[in-house]
C-alpha cells in the first residue's frame, strides 16, 4: 500500500471523527431558539473551561489519537513478534516496538489525566 493510501486510511476515520464530535454541538445553539435570540457572549476562559471548551477538545482529540496509534503499534509488535521466527534481531526489534507502544500508551492516559486536571482547577 503507497505512502498516499495509508495517509488516508489513517486520516479520514479521524477527520470524520473529529466533524461528528458532540463538543462541537455548542456552535449550533440557540439556533431554533427564535431569530432575535443572541448568543451569550465568550469569555476567554471559554477556551477551557466554557461550553465550546477548545483547548480541552482539541487535547483530548490528540490524546485518543495517541492512545489509538499506541494500541496499533502493540498489535504490530506482536504480529511482528509472532512472524519473527527465531532470529534474534526481528524478535529484538519486535519486543522494542510492544515497549515502546506500552510507553506511549501510558504516556496518553497520563496526558488524558493531566488535561482534565488542569481543566477541572481553572472551572469557577
Amino acid at each position: 500500500m503507497s505512502k498516499k493510501k495509508q495517509l488516508q486510511v489513517l486520516l479520514i476515520p479521524a477527520l470524520t471523527a473529529l466533524y461528528h464530535r458532540p463538543a462541537f454541538a455548542a456552535f449550533d445553539q440557540g439556533a431554533g431558539a427564535g431569530a432575535g435570540s443572541a448568543k451569550p457572549k465568550e469569555t476567554p476562559s471559554d477556551l477551557f473551561t466554557g461550553t465550546n471548551a477548545v483547548f480541552q477538545t482539541i487535547a483530548n482529540i490528540l490524546i485518543f489519537l495517541t492512545g489509538a496509534i499506541a494500541v496499533i503499534m502493540l498489535i504490530y509488535g506482536g504480529l511482528r513478534y509472532v512472524t519473527s521466527g527465531g532470529n534474534a534481531s526481528s524478535t529484538k526489534a519486535a519486543k522494542d516496538t510492544i515497549l515502546y507502544g506500552i510507553i506511549g500508551l501510558v504516556v496518553a492516559i497520563l496526558a488524558f489525566a493531566i488535561v482534565n486536571f488542569v481543566v477541572s482547577s481553572l472551572k469557577p
